[in-house]
């Protein structure tokens, strides 16, 4: 039989795995993580690769992140995600896709017209951090 002491170890451990599992902000490595690659002076593709257990909206969330993460790099205070459009059809900001969010942005230093999918970065970054507890 164990001791009470052995259990509650045990009930820690297993709490510390479960909530450890999904996908963290990061660079992406082999646990998933972001990607970005520069394809103009203002205009990025971003990335984020979660895992199962990563939420959908986790999963979008870091992919905005990132790129806000970009716009603060290069000194842009606002960025613009454009749409893509993967077939014939309407357009998308942004694909989330089983655990992996892609989406295409652009930099800028004034805000983005009202009606598109704009994000002031600074306030953005503080949002997400806060919600996912990040520094």
């Amino acid at each position: 039989m164990l001791s009470s002491h052995t259990w509650k170890i045990i009930l820690v451990l297993i709490s510390l795995t479960l909530t450890g599992c999904a996908t963290g902000y990061q660079v992406a490595g082999m646990d998933g993580g972001y990607a970005d690659l520069q394809i103009a002076s203002d205009i990025f593709r971003v990335s984020f690769q979660g895992n199962y257990y990563t939420p959908p909206e986790q999963v979008r969330d870091m992919a905005l992140m990132r790129a806000a993460d970009l716009a603060n790099q290069y000194g842009a205070p606002y960025f613009q995600v454009l749409p893509i459009s993967p077939a014939p059809g309407p357009t998308f900001p942004y694909v989330v896709e089983g655990f992996r969010a892609n989406l295409t942005i652009r930099l800028m230093q004034i805000p983005p017209a009202s009606g598109t999918e704009g994000y002031n970065a600074a306030m953005l970054r503080e949002q997400l951090r806060t919600k996912y507890g990040l520094n």
